[in-house]
């Protein structure tokens, strides 16, 4: 953002955790439509709240992606 716009900007960043324990359980039962639907409710929140981009920070989910892509605006995958 500095390089881009100079002087002391910032880009705005809105930081939003989940207990991963959760999600953890559920992988481990076999449960992946739980454990979607849970991460595609809390990127719904994200995408709500204004959020531009979404990252997706947890290395198995990489298997469910696309189904939590297909709830949010094109704009904010």
């Amino acid at each position: 953002m500095q390089q881009r716009l100079g002087d002391l900007h910032f880009a705005k960043i809105f930081l939003y955790t989940v207990d991963f324990n959760e999600i953890s359980e559920l992988q481990k039962q076999g449960d992946w439509n739980t454990a979607t639907t849970k991460l595609r409710n809390h990127a719904k929140i994200i995408e709500n709240s204004g959020a531009e981009i979404l990252l997706l920070c947890a290395n198995t989910m990489h298997k469910v992606v696309s189904k939590i892509e297909r709830l949010l605006s094109p704009f904010c995958t």
